[in-house]
């Protein structure tokens, strides 16, 4: 399949029902269907991420999920976080909108607080440090600090919703939040 035979594959499959892509999602995992190489994973991460919003469609937002969970996984170290970045805060508006349910693909507010704790390259301590002189930093910490600040702004609206309440292990990162670069 060429370039246009792949982008056609992506503009049918945006105009599909979630289920109908999720089970070729499925397929494809399986080797049971092929994919052309240059195929625009992405876009369709993308794209599904918008039908989930646009729609209010929470099987879109377990699609647009499993594909970018999917991406990650041979992703570089910066492209990991801008993919992870786009899933947690398609999740985070979605528990804004439905609500918290233990065990769900997009709706466990657990999994964005693990995957926040997990990821964390410092300390409190170190971070509110860093904050406090971040313009002598070099320029990977300051880096670093701002894929912090990106991370929490996950939260924010979790936050104002008052849906964090079970999570006070994230208060200090939060408030040091708008300290950092």
């Amino acid at each position: 399949m060429n370039n246009s035979g792949a982008t056609q594959l992506l503009n049918y499959l945006a105009q599909q029902e979630p289920m109908e892509v999720q089970n070729w999602f499925e397929q494809v995992l399986q080797h049971q269907l092929e994919v052309p190489s240059h195929f625009n994973w992405l876009g369709l991460a993308e794209a599904a991420s918008l039908n989930a919003r646009v729609k209010n469609d929470l099987n879109w937002a377990k699609v647009a999920v499993h594909i970018y969970d999917y991406l990650e996984q041979t992703a570089d170290s910066r492209e990991k976080m801008a993919l992870s970045l786009s899933s947690m805060n398609l999740r985070a508006y979605f528990i804004g909108k439905f609500g918290v349910v233990r065990g769900d693909v997009v709706l466990d507010l657990s999994r964005i607080v693990q995957w926040f704790i997990a990821g964390l390259p410092l300390s409190i301590e170190q971070a509110t440090e860093d904050a406090n002189r971040w313009m002598d930093l070099t320029i990977e910490r300051i880096r670093a600090l701002r894929d912090l600040k990106n991370q929490l702004a996950v939260f924010e609206g979790l936050a104002n919703n008052n849906l964090l309440e079970n999570y006070p292990e994230l208060n200090n990162w939060l408030q040091l939040r708008s300290k950092l670069p």
